[in-house]
Parts: structure tokens; C-alpha cells; sequence
């Protein structure tokens, strides 16, 4: 009888219980926002770097690196809807430099960073270059970057047995938004 009443209780609970049904049609889509953040271009150069085999020296020098980010899919190349690159430099010369990056898309230029002045002996230099494809779609097609570095005549000879570095490090951080359904 004592168990009877704990089973009656029990049921008497459970009907009485409050209980909303679950609407599983509340989430019809979802945005997916990810980031991710990637390895750009990253060096150190030497003095040395500046001079030719004659021991005559340039003032500048200049690195390709392809940029194959977009491939094609509107489905993946829309997905992407910001692009931050970052730019890090130490340098150890007593010369100013530019640093000028661009990105082409087969030879025309698609989009091109305002030149970046990086002072003698400066060892935290930071730029932080926001592309917004929203409003710069044309970036999608960039397939190929370079990266320039010149320094003015300003300041003492460079010497190419001197050690010091000019150090650069730059990341791309890639902004998704994805409409899921």
C-alpha cells in the first residue's frame, strides 16, 4: 500500500507537471562568423642584402609572394567579408625605410597599402591595414602581392659586412560570415 501511494503521487506529479512543447522552427538560420588568423610575409635582412656582387648598393629591394586566398567559389570567396594584415618591424639600421606592399591581379594593381615609414633604430613599429571587402570586392581577385623596402640616403653608409637586421613580420586575419540554414 505504502509503495501504491508513492506510484500514485508520483503519476499525480507528473501529469500535473508543467511542460512546454519545444519549437525547433525558432532557429531557421544561423550565422557562422569564424576567424582565422595566418601567416603572411615574415624576414630578416642584413645589410649584405643591398649590395651586388660588384660591392655596389641599391636602395631598395622587392619580394614577390603569390596570394592564391581566393579561389574562385563564390560560395567560399563570398564567405570571406574582412581581411586585417598586420605589419610588425624591428629595425636595427640608422636608416629610415619604406616599406610599400601591393596586390596585383595578374599585372594591374588591385589594391595598395599607403607606404609605411619605419624610422631608424625604431624596434615596435605596428600597422594595422583594415580591408573591408564589402566595400573593396576587387580585392578578391588579387593573386599575387609584393612587398618593397627602400631606404633614403639619409643617415650613415650602409656597411655590408654590419650586422644589425631589419625584421619584418606580417599575419592576415580573415573574417567569415556564413549564413547557415
Amino acid at each position: 500500500m505504502k509503495n501504491s501511494l508513492k506510484y500514485i503521487l508520483f503519476l499525480l506529479l507528473i501529469q500535473t507537471s508543467c511542460v512546454k512543447d519545444v519549437d525547433f522552427d525558432q532557429v531557421t538560420t544561423y550565422e557562422w562568423t569564424p576567424v582565422f588568423n595566418v601567416s603572411f610575409a615574415n624576414f630578416a635582412i642584413t645589410p649584405i642584402v643591398f649590395f651586388n656582387e660588384n660591392g655596389t648598393y641599391t636602395n631598395s629591394i622587392s619580394e614577390g609572394i603569390p596570394f592564391d586566398v581566393f579561389t574562385g567559389d563564390p560560395y567560399y570567396d563570398d564567405s570571406i567579408v574582412k581581411i586585417d594584415l598586420e605589419v610588425q618591424v624591428r629595425n636595427e639600421f640608422e636608416k629610415p625605410f619604406n616599406i610599400q606592399i601591393e596586390f596585383f591581379g595578374g599585372n594591374d594593381s588591385i589594391y595598395k597599402l599607403p607606404s609605411l615609414l619605419v624610422r631608424p633604430n625604431e624596434q615596435d613599429f605596428y600597422h594595422l591595414e583594415e580591408i573591408d571587402l564589402v566595400v573593396s570586392p576587387e580585392f578578391k581577385e588579387a593573386r599575387f602581392s609584393r612587398i618593397t623596402i627602400q631606404f633614403d640616403d639619409v643617415g650613415p653608409t650602409l656597411r655590408f659586412d654590419d650586422q644589425s637586421k631589419f625584421v619584418l613580420k606580417s599575419g592576415l586575419i580573415f573574417y567569415i560570415s556564413r549564413q547557415l540554414e
